[in-house]
């Protein structure tokens, strides 16, 4: 008898990447290309983003502007839905001519996997429906080494209508997805080096924190922390590490 040695599973992480990291060429680049490189090492991984840079605030003040503030929220949240569900489409045509296959969600898709309750600007995730879609759409994709890109900060009613989360919103997509597809980590791709001791803009040196307990950070972020919005860490898996990169470095 030849006891064939079982293969071993492969890494699975979800990457969220912040609006800062992929605000212009060079950092879009630099982080298709860390996708790129861990997923050419068998890696699985499904990946959120932002809108690009500065983009869903220009939205929002065209969009106030032109309306003098008299905009529906559903409308509102309808325009500033556009920054992500641009991001995707660069990002996911960029991976592909990098030879990566790629597909990407929006929100007007038949297997959407992000549905919430009808609080437009402020939306709140239907759990149960969201892991239901995400095991349905996104897991099977991710199993065959294809790399799902989904609109962070964006959902769906379940009448289809489009609406937004709220502060923190593509982190709170980025922790449904890992919930749901079992997920070894969340990586968290921003312009910081992670979570300092002290705002570096009131505290002089301010030291990097390598680890902190989830429910000290839910404290800090009520009191007024800028990191991480309380609302997105309610729904961080317990049994899954995040782990907070700088887009600079361009290695997950």
């Amino acid at each position: 008898v030849i006891l064939m040695k079982s293969e071993k599973p492969c890494k699975k992480i979800v990457v969220k990447f912040g609006g800062s990291s992929i605000a212009d060429n060079e950092r879009l680049s630099r982080a298709v290309s860390a996708v790129v490189s861990e997923a050419k090492k068998g890696t699985r991984i499904a990946v959120v983003v932002s809108a690009m840079g500065k983009t869903t605030d220009t939205l929002l003040n065209a969009a106030k502007n032109s309306s003098n503030g008299k905009l529906e929220k559903h409308e509102l949240d309808d325009i500033l839905s556009m920054g992500e569900r641009t991001s995707v489409r660069i990002f996911c045509a960029a991976l592909r001519t990098n030879g990566v296959e790629s597909r990407y969600f929006d929100p007007l898709d038949e297997d959407w996997p992000i549905i919430t309750d009808a609080s437009f600007s402020n939306a709140n995730p239907l759990r149960d429906e969201c892991e239901k879609r995400v095991k349905e759409s996104v897991l099977p994709l991710v199993e065959k080494g294809t790399v799902p890109v989904i609109a962070g900060f964006v959902g769906r009613t379940l009448t289809g209508k489009i609406t937004t989360l709220g502060r923190g919103g593509s982190d709170t997509t980025a922790f449904l997805l890992a919930e749901a597809l079992k997920a070894d980590e969340v990586v968290l791709v921003t312009d910081a080096d992670g979570i300092m001791s002290g705002d570096p803009k009131v505290v002089a040196n301010p030291s990097r924190i390598s680890e902190i307990d989830v429910n000290t950070l839910v404290g800090l972020a009520d009191s007024g922390a800028k990191f991480i919005h309380s609302k997105a860490l309610k729904y961080k898996p317990q049994s899954v590490d995040v782990r907070v990169i700088n887009s600079a470095h361009g290695d997950l």
